[in-house]
């Protein structure tokens, strides 16, 4: 046998099987059928997968029965139990040992010292300002809208930071062109009284969206959530 049929051969004979159950391409099964036809060797081989094959399907499937089912499970239970035991031991030290519980203390007292400033931050936000928001809700794709902020300040306001977050519906708008930005940070003062905050967007794909916009004052945060729907 010459070096190329050997290589030929060894290449059908992966293949014999997937020839066998009808698995190849039309163009493959005419090749296979034309070299088997010719090739001893080859068509031995394919006869001792039909043999396989057929010896494959007429074997009767027995179903285990209950008891050795419900054994298998059991053992393999208690072998998952006895992998992680070690592991569940460790924690359970851990939660009980006087570290975790000190732990455990710290968090909550930290959380009980840390809220009543949160709050009060976020009341000294209210009561220095109300927002209210003017937006086109409803757009069309390639339209452009518009967000208004209508903030009245009960102060002068010297340092405020405005983050608008945009989602994949709506871009910014800035010169006529579409930012690719998806945040917007505008820092400034506040007059007392009315003061009118305006962005500029455009709908950029069909759907429910919603843009966030986070006020920030010092240590006083608001946020607000606007929806939009993009026809």
């Amino acid at each position: 046998m010459d070096i190329f049929k050997k290589i030929t051969c060894n290449r059908i004979k992966k293949k014999l099987s997937l020839y066998y159950d009808n698995q190849l391409s039309a163009k493959e099964m005419e090749y296979f059928k034309e070299h088997v036809n010719r090739c001893e060797n080859c068509a031995n081989e394919l006869k001792l997968v039909e043999k396989i094959s057929l010896a494959t399907k007429n074997r009767e499937i027995k179903s285990i029965p209950p008891i050795y089912l419900q054994e298998i499970h059991h053992n393999l239970g208690r072998a998952n139990f006895e992998i992680h035991q070690p592991k569940i031991k460790k924690i359970g030290k851990y939660i009980l040992s006087p570290k975790f519980r000190f732990a455990l203390v710290s968090f909550v007292f930290a959380i009980i010292v840390v809220m009543p400033f949160i709050n009060y931050y976020r009341y000294n936000m209210d009561k220095k300002m109300s927002i209210d928001t003017i937006a086109s809700n409803i757009i069309n794709v390639n339209q452009n809208g518009v967000i208004r902020f209508r903030i009245d300040a009960k102060e002068n306001i010297d340092n405020i930071t405005i983050k608008i977050e945009l989602s994949n519906g709506i871009r910014y708008v800035k010169n006529g062109q579409i930012d690719d930005k998806e945040e917007l940070i505008l820092h400034g003062s506040l007059d007392k009284g009315e003061n009118i905050v305006a962005v500029y967007v455009k709908g950029v794909q069909h759907g429910n969206w919603q843009a966030k916009a986070i006020f920030q004052e010092r240590f006083s945060i608001k946020k607000i959530k606007i929806p939009f729907t993009v026809l």
